[in-house]
């Protein structure tokens, strides 16, 4: 739990760097594009502002509430 106290975001990063493995793994045996499909289409949505203001937010909140925890 002191993982997550230190930084909250980092359980999704952990999720992320453990599945991209196995996407691409699969993709290759498949003989498809699909984590590059799912990775552009993400980019694009990424900069529209609807969502890239709260994502911006978000780790703006996690920076100063580490800055208040002395990390």
């Amino acid at each position: 739990m002191e993982a997550f106290y230190i930084n909250p975001m980092g359980y999704l990063i952990a999720f992320i760097l453990f599945l991209s493995p196995i996407w691409i793994i699969a993709d290759i045996i498949t003989k498809r594009n699909s984590l590059f499909n799912f990775y552009q289409r993400v980019e694009t949505d990424i900069k529209r502002p609807q969502l890239a203001i709260p994502l911006v937010i978000i780790v703006i909140i996690n920076w100063i509430w580490n800055i208040t925890k002395g990390l």
